[in-house]
């Protein structure tokens, strides 16, 4: 293991399809929602000749009623290794036990999981930002969307998963990544259309 590969690398969270997706080489890109720290109305995010290094810009309407732009440190960035956060199975030690005895393995979500855990390192090779509804057909089947495997369908008709639906399918793959998104960011989360960073990953050996 590169120890300082592994020292420098930041979390991301996936959930179990996509980290399934991410196995299976499937899932090359995720989308995430932008996120800053100021109130800012009518904004448009991006990089501009001006944007200090390691950074993003809004443009918009701030509080106090101007029009400028602000500033906002980047999570990932071009370059970085990432460490997949996912569910993971815990063993609990208790000092409340005789002679620290095991409690019972339990799950436990990715948010919590430490890096000492982790088994799947990704590089992260490309960073643009975008709307939620500018996902093209290819860039939905780079999210890792499931192909399912339904017999008597016709040949020309590609089922993609419904991933808010077992007893749905989509054909197309679009349509698909917006039940998925929906089901990992709420019902209405769709029609919010937020800017969103657009990762683009590949699994790497630590």
């Amino acid at each position: 293991m590169n120890k300082e590969i592994f020292k420098k690398s930041k979390g991301m969270p996936f959930g179990v399809d996509m980290v399934q997706a991410i196995l299976d080489g499937r899932k090359t890109k995720v989308r995430m929602v932008v996120k800053y720290k100021k109130e800012i109305d009518a904004e448009m995010v991006g990089f501009s000749c001006f944007t200090p290094e390691g950074h993003f810009s809004v443009r918009g309407v701030h509080e106090n009623g101007d029009y400028g732009e602000s500033f906002f440190k980047l999570r990932y960035k071009k370059g970085d290794i990432v460490y997949v956060k996912e569910t993971f199975l815990k063993e609990d030690i208790s000092s409340n036990l005789p002679d620290g005895l095991k409690k019972s393995p339990r799950w436990v979500s990715g948010r919590f999981m430490p890096k000492s855990a982790a088994r799947i390192f990704l590089e992260i090779t490309d960073v643009k930002v975008e709307r939620l509804h500018d996902i093209s057909i290819n860039d939905a089947i780079a999210e890792g969307i499931e192909v399912l495997s339904i017999p008597g369908l016709p040949e020309h008709v590609v089922p993609f998963k419904d991933y808010l639906n077992d007893d749905n399918y989509f054909q197309r793959s679009d349509y698909s990544f917006q039940s998925l998104w929906e089901k990992t960011n709420g019902k209405k989360s769709w029609d919010a259309n937020p800017w969103v960073w657009v990762y683009e990953f590949k699994k790497i050996d630590v």
